[in-house]
């Protein structure tokens, strides 16, 4: 249950109260298996690179936290700094970024990379 940490003025439901008044047994079974899910969810769906040295390695997911991975990766790909670092990367891939004359480079790719970093740059 995600809820902001201020409860409405009124509830619409019984249920919705109860989720303020009750605490969140972590321990509990069903919570530890929904967790488990959750990273197992976020693990295959999650590609990107940058993201992926956050999840463990290993494939079983018994002993795994969904919270803990999910605000992981909230924090780093959507945080307060994530404008800031994908500016800093973009500048760095730019100025790594060389033509050669090489046969397997052309100038397309090169310019369909630079356009994508610039692309980028302007986006944030």
């Amino acid at each position: 249950v995600v809820r902001s940490t201020t409860p409405p003025d009124t509830f619409s439901s019984l249920m919705e109260e109860l989720c303020y008044l009750l605490p969140v047994d972590m321990s509990d079974a069903n919570f530890r298996r929904d967790s488990n899910v959750v990273y197992a969810l976020l693990d295959q769906q999650v590609t990107a690179p940058i993201a992926r040295p956050h999840f463990m390695h290993k494939k079983n997911y018994k002993d795994q936290d969904g919270r803990v991975i999910f605000m992981t990766l909230n924090g780093f790909l959507e945080g307060p700094n994530a404008c800031a670092r994908r500016i800093t990367e973009a500048e760095e891939a730019i100025l790594k970024l060389v033509w050669n004359f090489s046969p397997n480079f052309t100038p397309e790719a090169f310019t369909s990379m630079y356009m994508k970093h610039l692309n980028t740059l302007e986006q944030n």
